[in-house]
């Protein structure tokens, strides 16, 4: 399912937004950095300082996100920590995140067979790349 729509982004005229569903990644991040760069100062009008808060704020949320995809947990804990990294994996450019958190969601909602383990534990693995690339990009205003 497709749908757009509009968002204004600190200023008076709209710009177009996608709410699919599903995100091509070789769409979004063509040059495969863990943050799309160019998507998230679009949404943060290339102010580095708020880029800077607002990928702290994804990574300190991550924890949280991910002890609650933890096997222990019941699948609709986990549908829901899933749904809420896909969305702020794609507010920030996490493309690989989001997509792989999409995929824990659809499965958690929809197999109860199965082996969501795999996937979290690549979900861990993106968090350390951004985790670098962040401490790398932004090294010097630390």
């Amino acid at each position: 399912m497709r749908s757009a729509g509009t968002t204004t982004l600190g200023d008076s005229r709209q710009h177009p937004v996608d709410f699919s569903e599903e995100f091509d990644l070789s769409v979004h991040n063509s040059g495969r950095q863990p943050i799309d760069l160019v998507h998230l100062r679009r949404y943060t009008l290339g102010d580095r300082g708020l880029e800077k808060e607002v990928l702290d704020l994804f990574l300190a949320q991550l924890p949280a996100t991910i002890g609650a995809l933890g096997p222990e947990g019941p699948r609709s804990e986990r549908s829901r920590a899933a749904h809420t990294l896909k969305g702020s994996g794609r507010a920030v450019g996490a493309w690989q995140i989001a997509a792989l958190a999409e995929r824990v969601e659809r499965l958690a909602q929809g197999d109860p067979g199965a082996d969501l383990n795999a996937l979290v534990t690549q979900i861990e693995a993106a968090i350390v790349d951004v985790r670098r690339f962040v401490s790398a990009t932004y090294l010097a205003e630390r």
